[in-house]
């Protein structure tokens, strides 16, 4: 973590270290803060198939410098049902999976999500996304929208039914397919109106009344709204840091050639503090959401 801490204030401003800094301690900052320019490993290998880690790798400057600005605003932490427990997710299109509605996915779009919203507060405050390559026809967009500007939008009965505790939402695909099969029942926006916490994923989560189910549909178009929705073209060297509690992300559709030059991005999760996970941690940042069982 040393040398990632290192790495970035080398490489960054003091005034985007302050801004980095203030950022994981202000609830009324922006949804999302994006920074550009970060250095990448000058030889990157082919773009991993299967999802795993490139065994071609040789340097390890882009994880140094994601996880030196994911130890700047918190801990850095995984979840040992996701990717294997690694720090770093290697974000690539994988073959096989292009149809499905995970990381690993790439003909279909990625529905807006908050990141392990079903976990609770064992979801991550912050989502790291670091652009290592572009996919080859510029096409695979981030999208994300800040729930406090989609509240605005809402009509009063759906935001009632939004805040209301109606709404079934399962664990994540990527999860689901290393045997975690966790439902809670949830509301999807929680808190102060002028510092709202957003719990959902519109490809995991439904109503479970039809005034429930209206709404959530209400919400999705208005996520899509172009005075709420940011799309980003994540390019080698932008680092895009979602505030997850704040913020929805999802994607837009591309397709993959699979001539090991595909899209290529890094994700790191972070939490403000390991110490209310211990119990769930296995001592080396890992989070046994597993363990955790089902809830309703």
């Amino acid at each position: 973590m040393a040398v990632g801490v290192a790495a970035i204030t080398k490489h960054l401003s003091h005034d985007a270290l302050l801004t980095l800094i203030q950022y994981r301690s202000d609830p009324h900052a922006p949804g999302v803060a994006i920074v550009r320019g970060l250095p990448i490993d000058d030889d990157l290998p082919a773009t991993p198939a299967d999802g795993e880690p490139s065994g071609d790798k040789r340097t390890y400057v882009s994880e140094a410098i994601a996880l030196g600005v994911a130890t700047l605003i918190g801990e850095p932490y995984a979840f040992r049902a996701e990717k294997g427990g690694r720090l770093v997710h290697d974000i690539v299109p994988v073959r096989g999976k292009e149809n499905a509605h995970s990381n690993a996915g790439s003909l279909e779009p990625l529905g807006f999500h908050t990141e392990a919203a079903a976990f609770g507060d064992a979801a991550p405050e912050y989502v790291l996304l670091f652009g290592l390559r572009a996919d080859h026809d510029r096409l695979a967009c981030t999208l994300t929208a800040d729930v406090r500007d989609a509240q605005r939008r809402l009509a009063p009965d759906h935001l009632r039914q939004l805040r209301s505790r109606a709404y079934e939402l399962q664990a994540p695909e990527s999860f689901s397919d290393n045997g975690v099969n966790y439902s809670r029942l949830t509301s999807v926006i929680t808190g102060p109106e002028d510092a709202p916490q957003v719990i959902v994923n519109m490809d995991r989560m439904r109503g479970v009344t039809a005034a429930a189910a209206e709404a959530l549909q209400s919400f999705g178009e208005v996520l899509a709204h172009p005075d709420v929705l940011r799309r980003t073209y994540i390019v080698p060297g932008d680092l895009v840091v979602i505030a997850n509690r704040r913020a929805v992300h999802g994607r837009t559709t591309f397709a993959p050639r699979w001539d090991g030059r595909d899209r290529w991005l890094q994700r790191v999760y972070v939490t403000p503090t390991l110490w209310s996970l211990r119990h769930l941690s296995d001592g080396r940042r890992a989070v046994a959401v597993e363990l955790q069982g089902a809830a309703a």
